[in-house]
């Protein structure tokens, strides 16, 4: 009597399937895929034909673009399936823009600099003034921050105030007040 054994190659859905994902500052962009065929096998991953053979994958999204994630899987008995994945990698939609309360222009290399700090915005303008309202830095970038000085002079330890303005992604206008300790 011979026994006829049936050899299913099922793969499951990957644990995020097909997803969209936005590259923004704070969000996740390293991913583990996996398949739980629950068969003893080879699994090779692809990412637009690079290939890791593993039976998970941890991918890091860097770029923006669309992507194809391929797993083939071939079974100890020779049985082969695979399946296909679509990965859109976007830009961040959403503005974002923070403001340091504190720094240290010491020389330090260390927090020696103050700016806002953020993505996806447009016309930023920032001021920074003395306790009593004098200007003493005013840039449009945060690449050009304040340095901790006035007219070449260091500023003594105080509290200093800034105001901000600034549009988000969408064009909308954003005005912001704040502190700045500088510490030395």
């Amino acid at each position: 009597m011979k026994k006829l054994f049936f050899i299913l190659c099922l793969l499951s859905t990957l644990s995020y399937g097909q997803q969209t994902i936005e590259l923004c500052e704070e969000n996740q962009k390293t991913f583990t895929y996996t398949s739980d065929a629950g068969v003893e096998g080879t699994y090779v991953w692809s990412v637009n034909d690079i290939s890791y053979v593993s039976n998970s994958l941890t991918y890091t999204w860097e770029k923006a673009g669309e992507f194809l994630i391929k797993l083939l899987f071939t079974s100890n008995e020779g049985c082969k399936d695979s399946v296909s994945y679509n990965i859109s990698v976007i830009e961040c939609r959403e503005s974002f823009l923070w403001f340091p309360n504190a720094f240290t222009p010491n020389g330090s290399d260390l927090n020696d600099t103050w700016s806002p700090k953020g993505y996806n915005y447009s016309d930023l303008e920032y001021f920074v003034y003395n306790r009593w309202g004098e200007l003493l830095f005013t840039s449009t970038s945060e690449y050009n921050p304040w340095n901790g000085k006035y007219k070449g002079v260091d500023c003594k330890e105080d509290v200093y105030v800034f105001m901000a303005t600034w549009k988000t992604s969408d064009k909308r206008p954003k005005k912001q007040y704040g502190r700045i300790t500088l510490l030395r």
